[in-house]
């Protein structure tokens, strides 16, 4: 089909252009407000697994997706100073220490435990499996970065240990370098399939 050239667009630009302005922050935002209601309590034997919030890895992040990330971890991290709910947190080797902002919250956490791990999966250390098992939660709130790697990897290895894992989109994410479908990453694919994934943190607040 031949371009009007009286017009500014074709139609595909135009349908793109309605698209991405128009459906999408309309669709998006109808999501939010089905799904950032508390719908799970993480009071009701859960367990938190922070994965490498480390600066080596944040640094990989625009301002914009870090301060996104910080904040929906200190939202959780201050619901389980409130109610006792034990974290797990994981860094990997050599990359620094959890980023300061967040291990000051941590350390009002009345039980969590620091894992230093040398691969991306967190179950490669016996020592973490043990902790949760003692904790008695097989409900495992998966947050930090990277999704489609640490994050997958270690959910994959939970799942396979009898854990059932859950995450929310504003709990973890990938940096420019590792995604390969930024409309639906892998770390968002896996979850929906094996797990259980929510669009906001907010869900898993309930009081």
């Amino acid at each position: 089909m031949e371009t009007d050239p009286t017009l500014p667009y074709s139609f595909s630009q135009f349908a793109h252009f309605w698209y991405t302005r128009v459906a999408r922050p309309i669709r998006e935002s109808l999501i939010d407000k089905l799904t950032s209601s508390p719908e799970f309590s993480l009071r009701n034997g859960f367990t938190v697994i922070v994965v490498d919030m480390q600066t080596g890895f944040l640094d990989d992040f625009d301002d914009k997706m870090r301060r996104r990330l910080i904040q929906s971890h200190f939202a959780v991290l201050e619901y389980c100073v409130k109610y006792d709910v034990p974290t797990a947190i994981l860094e990997y080797a050599e990359r620094g220490r959890t980023i300061l902002d967040l291990c000051d919250v941590i350390e009002r956490v009345p039980r969590h435990s620091y894992f230093i791990k040398r691969v991306d999966d967190g179950f490669s250390l016996p020592e973490l499996k043990l902790q949760l098992e003692q904790w008695g939660n097989y409900d495992l709130l998966m947050m930090g970065i990277n999704g489609s790697g640490c994050v997958l990897r270690t959910a994959e290895s939970a799942v396979d240990n009898q854990f059932k894992v859950y995450t929310a989109e504003s709990l973890t994410g990938d940096p420019l370098w590792l995604i390969e479908n930024p409309s639906n990453p892998a770390y968002r694919r896996w979850f929906k399939e094996n797990g259980v994934y929510r669009r906001d943190h907010n869900s898993f607040l309930r009081k």
